[in-house]
């Protein structure tokens, strides 16, 4: 279920996405492992902010493509890329917009 938030708690929420969500990827760039992504601090943080993040996240990802999908992963417990379609990366991030728009994200 959707938490709606207080619009002084959805930009310090947003503030704190973007800050967090520039530091894990930069970070963790020039690593190849996902294992190793995921063990950043910064990546927990991104999971435990939970349902809130999830709207910033599928924005982010429409903007600039990244493995912020993974942290969708985490939130969601769900992985709405079928194997045999998904292709490459791009086509990951594709399934994930799609399963926003169909959960009612504006994306």
């Amino acid at each position: 279920m959707r938490k709606i938030l207080d619009p002084e708690r959805a930009v310090e929420i947003e503030a704190s996405f973007h800050r967090i969500a520039e530091e894990w990827k930069s970070e963790t760039a020039p690593l190849s492992s996902i294992r190793l992504k995921k063990q950043h601090p910064a990546y927990r943080q991104l999971v435990s902010m939970g349902e809130p993040a999830i709207p910033l996240i599928l924005a982010d990802l429409s903007r600039e493509p990244s493995h912020l999908f993974w942290v969708l992963r985490d939130i969601t417990q769900m992985n709405p890329a079928d194997p045999r379609v998904a292709r490459d990366f791009r086509d990951v991030i594709q399934s994930w917009i799609e399963w926003g728009r169909a959960e009612g994200y504006s994306v």
